[in-house]
């Protein structure tokens, strides 16, 4: 495949299409690219001009076919960024599988890991966690540091994560004594911290499946588990909980008065630091 993409540095049109990238000169129109040409123009545009390239596409099925395409001349792996889905309403159980997966992707680009994008038009328009606010919301661990375990599962709860007996799935962790289960967006399985006091005494990678150990670690990175929170908002819950007091009182005063009710209880479950799946209605206040 690198001997078809050093043959289009051969085309006039593709050297004079890297001139103007260089030159600031976007966005440029290609007329009559077909959509595996696009991937042959993206992949020389990347391994040519060393520039990470974003290939945007129309759904997640053309997304999917890009970036296998796009891998196969690049050769190396190409993700796609997906949309997620919004959670209006507080259901009893919400699939986060989506959230999860698109915030290891911004973290990476946000670290200029990733070569290669594919994104959907949906994906990239949808509001998300700003890149220093990701960066803030970002936690590592590392063994013989000291940590307090309080502190610890109060920030994780505040990055979205849920507590429970039994790390089983991405988002979730659990307390026991001086050991902490929490899996982290980031990995690809969870980590099991031991604490002697407040120190880090040991750390590794377990099966969800069998809890058992399967390696050692000797740092892992906690990434939020949700891309909306509370905390971020201008004014920290508190200032988020009066947005939502004000809106509940003018609401009342419009003689909606079930929507008052909903504002009101969602304002004080944010204030008093409360969790609840619905927290997506005050994405844009966030």
């Amino acid at each position: 495949m690198k001997l078809l993409t050093a043959a289009i540095n051969r085309l006039p049109e593709f050297q004079q299409l890297l001139v103007c990238l260089e030159g600031g000169r976007c966005p440029v129109a290609l007329s009559g690219v077909s959509a595996i040409h696009r991937v042959h123009m993206a992949a020389g545009v990347g391994l040519l001009a060393q520039r990470p390239v974003v290939l945007l596409c129309a759904d997640e099925g053309e997304g999917e076919r890009l970036a296998q395409d796009l891998a196969a001349f690049a050769e190396t792996p190409v993700p796609v960024l997906t949309p997620r889905s919004f959670t209006f309403h507080n259901a009893a159980s919400v699939s986060r599988q989506w959230e999860h997966k698109r915030l290891s992707l911004m973290r990476q680009l946000q670290q200029g890991q990733l070569p290669y994008v594919v994104a959907t038009v949906e994906a990239l328009l949808q509001r998300t966690l700003p890149p220093d606010i990701l960066e803030r919301c970002t936690l590592e661990l590392k063994l013989g540091q000291s940590y307090d375990l309080n502190e610890l599962a109060e920030t994780l709860s505040a990055a979205g994560y849920v507590r429970c007996e039994q790390v089983e799935g991405v988002g979730q962790f659990a307390l026991r004594g001086g050991i902490l289960d929490v899996f982290s967006p980031a990995m690809d399985r969870p980590v099991r911290v031991e604490f002697f006091g407040d120190e880090v005494d040991a750390m590794g990678l377990f099966d969800p499946a069998t809890q058992r150990r399967t390696e050692n670690t000797q740092q892992v990175l906690l990434l939020p588990a949700a891309e909306v929170l509370p905390q971020m908002a201008p004014g920290g819950r508190s200032g988020l909980a009066a947005k939502l007091e004000k809106l509940a009182a003018k609401a009342l005063r419009a003689g909606n008065a079930p929507l008052a009710q909903t504002l009101e209880r969602d304002g004080e479950a944010i204030a008093q630091g409360r969790s609840f799946p619905a927290i997506d209605r005050y994405l844009s206040l966030i």
